[in-house]
């Protein structure tokens, strides 16, 4: 099994943590090991406890979430507050049958509520000429 659980002590912490640095005005990047998308993966190397990590980032937000654990690069998005897109990616590893890659995060803006809806990334791989652009302003 290579599963995953963030249990609720951790939910409770990481919802409370996210709504302080909201009113503080500050970018949230939450960072876990598993993917916390619904489907990335099967059961046995699942996040079990990712529908109640989607109900947190829904009630209290954040600028952008990265996990590993796959070993190649996912995009996805989760519902944030009032139905605004949190930009989830997932980075590559070296150990994989791909080059190894990484991503470049651009989150500055002029506060919360810009940067919520603008993230900027590129994605850069060894030895290649192809380079990924995508920019996520979308809502859900």
């Amino acid at each position: 099994m290579a599963s995953g659980r963030l249990g609720q002590r951790q939910l409770m912490a990481l919802e409370r943590v996210l709504n302080e640095l909201r009113r503080e005005n500050l970018k949230r990047v939450v960072l876990l090991h598993h993917p916390p998308q619904q489907g990335a993966e099967p059961w046995r190397k699942a996040l079990h406890d990712a529908q109640d990590f989607r109900e947190v980032i829904a009630r209290s937000g954040a600028e952008l979430i990265l996990h590993g654990h796959k070993h190649k690069p996912l995009r996805a998005a989760l519902r944030g507050p009032e139905g605004l897109a949190v930009p989830v990616f997932g980075a590559g590893s070296a150990s994989h049958k791909n080059a190894a890659h990484y991503h470049v995060f651009d989150l500055s803006s002029d506060g919360w509520q810009v940067l919520h809806r603008r993230c900027n990334k590129e994605t850069r791989q060894f030895e290649t000429v192809a380079e990924e652009k995508a920019s996520f302003g979308e809502t859900l």
